[in-house]
């Protein structure tokens, strides 16, 4: 008996962990804690969904469910490769949304300016398919050799109902202290 609640006390103890790392709005980290990020009101931040498959966090609207939401919002870190300069890192992605659905238009937009003074160049892209996907991914360089990438996902047509949102997140980066 003593076992069993111990075993009951642990899977609820665990489960409120798990709980508290899904929460609206607020701020969390992410690539080992180094960058940190808002949410907007009404959206859920989520730093557990996206391990299993390599991403780090995941920001989507109240009442979705990360693997079904309409429009997501996804950031991760990486670090430039040993040569590898920005713009390089950049137009290998820019080449990969091709790759994925070589009936993609790319197209650059307006740099953001984040919380941390960092710049951030911004592509929107759009699957010209039937089943599009639409969006904008903001690269920023964090000096010495990091980089971060954030990006929205929607159908095209939720796409302007959700830029702010994306550029409030974007604006939010900020290194961790």
């Amino acid at each position: 008996m003593k076992k069993r609640l111990i075993v009951l006390l642990l899977v609820l103890g665990l489960g409120l962990l798990a709980a508290a790392k899904r929460e609206e709005g607020g701020e969390g980290l992410f690539h080992q804690d180094q960058f940190r990020l808002k949410a907007p009101e009404g959206w859920i931040f989520d730093d557990e969904s996206l391990v299993e498959s390599g991403g780090e966090l995941v920001i989507y609207p109240r009442g979705s469910v990360e693997r079904s939401a309409k429009v997501k919002i996804s950031a991760h870190g990486d670090t430039l490769g040993e040569q590898e300069t920005f713009e390089q890192h950049i137009e290998q992605a820019r080449q990969s949304y091709k790759v994925d659905s070589p009936l993609t238009k790319i197209t650059d937009r307006p740099e953001l300016s984040t919380e941390s003074g960092l710049i951030a160049r911004v592509l929107a892209f759009t699957t010209l398919r039937k089943s599009g996907l639409a969006g904008q991914v903001a690269f920023i360089l964090v000096p010495p050799r990091q980089v971060v990438e954030i990006e929205l996902s929607s159908k095209p047509e939720l796409l302007n109902d959700n830029l702010a949102a994306f550029e409030y997140v974007v604006a939010s980066f900020r290194l961790a202290e």
